[in-house]
């Protein structure tokens, strides 16, 4: 039974100090951030920040790269600013150490970098870039073309019914008609084409009063074109009539 006690004191006193460095390693929180330059997964180039944040009675942070003291903060905010250009370029190793009151310290979760060249960076952008560019470029063309293929269906215009990017009022006709979702926003506004007058236009989403007035102009020309048709045909069936007498 006392070899049995033994055993477990021994145990227990090796174990301890592995449990309390395990349990004081990752109260520290280290975070990069990107002040000017690239980042993509972990290439990085240019300047970066580093920012080390933990308990209260926290007085003193060192920054490491490979193990290497690079700089210490003795007051909050502990920061490291560097420039990946002043080391080499390759795989590093970035971590942090922290002091409390006590004397004790506390470690960072480590952060594995690649420090590429700004050629490597400019080329890596290009390539992340371009593609995304060119969805752009369809989106914003697609956006545009929209309005005249839906014109040229002849799609009636739906009083009241607009579309999720809302209606707009024609500035020079007056008139209302729904903003298609895919057209080109010009941060004003969108570029879209009057279905009534069919002239180009950036026009902003219109406020429901907006609307609402645009309307009743609308239904107002509308009826009296359907008025003017009506006795334009009137009219023309009273000229036959009389030319049917006059024969």
């Amino acid at each position: 039974m006392k070899r049995i006690t033994i055993l477990f004191l021994i145990t227990s006193l090796l174990l301890a100090p592995a449990a309390a460095l395990q349990s004081q390693e990752g109260d520290l929180e280290l975070d990069l951030r990107r002040d000017f330059g690239y980042g993509m997964g972990g290439d990085i180039q240019g300047k970066f920040t580093l920012t080390a944040s933990g308990p209260d009675d926290l007085v003193e942070v060192a920054f490491l790269f490979d193990e290497e003291v690079v700089s210490v903060a003795e007051e909050a905010p502990f920061r490291y600013v560097f420039h990946t250009g002043d080391y080499e370029q390759g795989v590093h190793a970035l971590t942090a150490e922290g002091t409390r009151e006590d004397g004790s310290v506390i470690y960072a979760r480590q952060l594995t970098l690649n420090f590429v060249s700004a050629e490597q960076g400019m080329a890596s952008a290009g390539s992340t870039m371009l593609p995304l560019l060119v969805v752009i470029g369809l989106i914003a063309l697609l956006g545009a073309a929209m309005p005249l293929l839906e014109s040229r269906k002849g799609k009636p215009f739906e009083v009241g019914r607009y579309s999720g990017a809302g209606g707009a009022v024609c500035p020079r006709c007056g008139l209302p008609y729904t903003r298609h979702v895919l057209s080109m926003n010009l941060l004003v506004g969108k570029l879209e084409r009057c279905p009534h007058c069919g002239k180009w236009g950036v026009v902003p989403s219109a406020s429901r009063a907006a609307l609402e007035a645009a309307e009743e102009r609308y239904r107002a020309d509308r009826d009296k074109g359907r008025m003017t048709s009506a006795t334009e045909k009137d009219d023309l069936q009273r000229l036959i009539d009389d030319s049917r007498f006059e024969s």
